[in-house]
């Protein structure tokens, strides 16, 4: 049965920020903390409907996120006149993790990789007995580390995807001459293919 408007549960609102440029909204709900699923999308790269529309129309790819523990809840919550759906902290956390391992998504590897570095830098601070770096310096640090990582993976994949579809060039060949799948190059298919007799001339 679905929850009628009055019945949801109440959220305490606040925008954290990750670095500088880079935020997403959390609730505070009965003690425990979520986060909305437009900001969450759109810090992915998406459009703002992009996680409903894993729940609602990407089955294989809310099958796969089940697989690592993704629970697939977006629970709607009550925040003034607002009634945002809301993604639990686990499950924000597992979606980035899959985005950047599966997906390969730049800016989810960007983002595991940014926190990572601030969580190493402050365990080595600590170790030698050092202050932690100030909140303004981490959000700075955060940001500069994000967009330097997403735009060096950003590269990597458009140069992977520009090999794809040179690939796909020979695959279309293939679909409308069998013989060009039979040699390994389009040396060897000019060679042997009565669309270039001038080979089998010189062969001869």
């Amino acid at each position: 049965m679905k929850k009628k408007t009055d019945d949801l549960p109440i959220g305490l609102n606040a925008s954290i920020s990750i670095g500088e440029g880079l935020s997403v909204d959390c609730y505070a709900v009965a003690g425990a903390f979520r986060y909305g699923l437009a900001q969450a999308s759109e810090l992915l790269g998406y459009e703002k409907t992009y996680l409903s529309q894993v729940v609602l129309k990407e089955q294989q790819k809310l099958k796969d996120l089940q697989g690592i523990g993704f629970t697939g809840c977006l629970l709607p919550i009550k925040v003034g006149r607002a009634r945002p759906k809301t993604l639990s902290f686990d499950d924000f956390c597992i979606l980035v993790e899959f985005e950047a391992v599966k997906v390969e998504n730049p800016k989810a590897i960007a983002l595991l990789t940014s926190a990572f570095r601030e969580v190493l830098r402050g365990r080595t601070q600590s170790a030698f007995g050092l202050d932690e770096d100030d909140e303004e310096t981490k959000q700075a640090d955060f940001a500069a580390s994000f967009y330097e990582r997403e735009a060096v993976w950003a590269e990597n994949r458009a140069d992977v995807e520009g090999l794809v579809l040179a690939g796909d060039e020979d695959r279309n060949i293939a679909e409308y001459d069998p013989a060009f799948a039979r040699f390994e190059n389009d040396t060897l298919y000019a060679k042997y293919s009565s669309y270039y007799p001038e080979y089998f001339d010189e062969a001869a």
